[in-house]
């Protein structure tokens, strides 16, 4: 089965694709805020610095991308470049769909190409969110809950490790998680590759329960043979998963209280 960087027709999921670097150094010219970091770097730049700072430089993308901006090609191609490891991780999680790599590219194709780049910002939580939200549409699913029920019985034994004082609710665990993870990537609260990587925790919780030391810290869920089944799924290193749910995790803690009213006040 291809894979979501095989369906977009990219070279490779880690190099930037060869337009897109031909193009940057024009785009610099026009565009003081793509000085800050060059073509080849600009997935591990967006990792590290503050959402609002990483938002600058997604919105420049996505105008330029955009069909109702300057309709680029080349700017389209680095903006679903710079967004695919959270469409990864949601093609992984829908991975029981048929054609499910196929959906999310697509959709993460279409959601560049129509940003509403003059209303909206937040490109990463947004477009990432819209594709979600299309593929579950096109399946004839509800956004809510997830339509993989595995999510629903997992999320509800593992929520309480990232929700410790949350009274039960009407809403599903699955439901509860995914009000929780949304909200804090739309108020950039964490990042949407670590929403997404918290996810596939779970779901990878349901399928190997039995590398979940629960007594141990978070649940298991930073533990050395579990954080290695996380990391093959999503191909990246077991030291980066662990480190990655302890930030995601330290900074929903923190925010705990914030979050949960915001939501509360939404519903």
């Amino acid at each position: 089965m291809k894979s979501v960087v095989n369906e977009l027709d990219f070279a490779s999921s880690e190099t930037v694709p060869s337009e897109v670097e031909a193009a940057w150094p024009g785009w610099q010219e026009l565009h003081p805020e793509l000085r800050v970091v060059e073509a080849g770097g600009l997935r591990a730049w967006l990792k590290q610095v503050p959402g609002e700072e990483s938002d600058r430089v997604l919105c420049v993308l996505a105008r330029r991308a955009s069909e109702q901006g300057d309709d680029d090609h080349d700017a389209r191609a680095a903006l679903v470049w710079a967004l695919l490891p959270g469409a990864g991780c949601l093609a992984s999680r829908y991975r029981h769909l048929p054609n499910s790599n196929f959906m999310v590219a697509e959709q993460l194709w279409i959601q560049a190409s129509q940003f509403p780049w003059r209303t909206t910002s937040k490109v990463a939580a947004n477009v990432l969110a819209k594709v979600r939200n299309e593929v579950l549409r096109e399946i004839g699913a509800s956004t809510r809950p997830d339509p993989a029920e595995r999510l629903n019985a997992s999320a509800t034994q593992y929520v309480d490790t990232w929700r410790s004082h949350i009274a039960p609710a009407e809403p599903t665990g699955a439901d509860e998680l995914h009000d929780l993870l949304d909200h804090a990537v739309d108020t950039q609260v964490i990042t949407p590759w670590d929403g997404a990587l918290l996810l596939v925790a779970v779901d990878v919780g349901y399928d190997a329960s039995w590398a979940l030391k629960r007594d141990s810290c978070l649940g298991g869920f930073t533990g050395n043979a579990f954080s290695a089944l996380v990391a093959q799924r999503l191909g990246c290193s077991a030291r980066t998963v662990r480190r990655r749910i302890h930030r995601a995790v330290r900074a929903l803690r923190d925010s705990l209280p914030h979050l949960l009213d915001e939501i509360r006040d939404a519903a």
